[in-house]
């Protein structure tokens, strides 16, 4: 018995303790990059500051759901911008488009009394500045066009910068899609200059 137990051992083939170890290495050179998801990455990503006690921050929050295949839209809920966001507004928006502007002096109008003598607060500045106050204006980013939005006209101007084909007002607008708060003057101020948002073409107006 012993015999037999003996060559059947003998016939049995023995895996090689390498393989598993050969596996790996097979394994880990596949590129990261093949498991990622580009669903997400590969899509520009939008931030909305939305304001769940406004009914024109719901409207744009469903009009930006029926966009979602154009972008990735961040949620932030009953937020104050952040620092990261005031910076980006500061540094990459004003200069962008002259609506850019109208929105920024709606935004931080407590903080920049003055819109043509901007001076970026430091972030403990910001911090401290900001702190207790309610946010109650809708605010939309688009980082890849340097954008704002805080109404349906703001939406379609960088939906333009999406689409082939342009875009076309919803027909059922929000009674407050055009708020009370609205800066009439402000908007007269640099609404005269409203062009397409590309600096070449901002700039051959002057």
């Amino acid at each position: 018995m012993f015999k037999s137990l003996l060559r059947f051992v003998n016939s049995t083939p023995i895996t090689s303790p390498n393989t598993p170890i050969t596996t790996l290495k097979a394994c880990t050179s596949i590129p990261l990059s093949a498991f990622s998801s580009s669903t997400v990455n590969d899509k520009p990503t939008v931030t909305f500051y939305h304001n769940t006690n406004s009914t024109l921050s719901h409207h744009l929050a469903k009009k930006l759901n029926y966009y979602q295949n154009k972008f990735h839209v961040e949620y932030k809920i009953n937020q104050v911008p952040s620092f990261d966001d005031y910076r980006f507004l500061h540094l990459q928006c004003l200069q962008m488009h002259p609506n850019n502007g109208t929105i920024f002096q709606k935004i931080y109008g407590a903080l920049h009394a003055n819109l043509h003598e901007l001076e970026m607060l430091e972030e403990g500045d910001y911090a401290s500045k900001v702190e207790g106050v309610e946010f109650a204006t809708p605010l939309i980013i688009d980082y890849s066009n340097s954008l704002l939005a805080m109404n349906d006209e703001d939406l379609d101007r960088i939906m333009a910068n999406y689409t082939t084909c342009g875009i076309q007002n919803l027909k059922d607008v929000h009674d407050d899609s055009k708020p009370n708060y609205y800066d009439h003057d402000l908007t007269n101020k640099y609404g005269q200059r409203v062009v397409h948002p590309h600096i070449a073409e901002y700039a051959d107006l002057f």
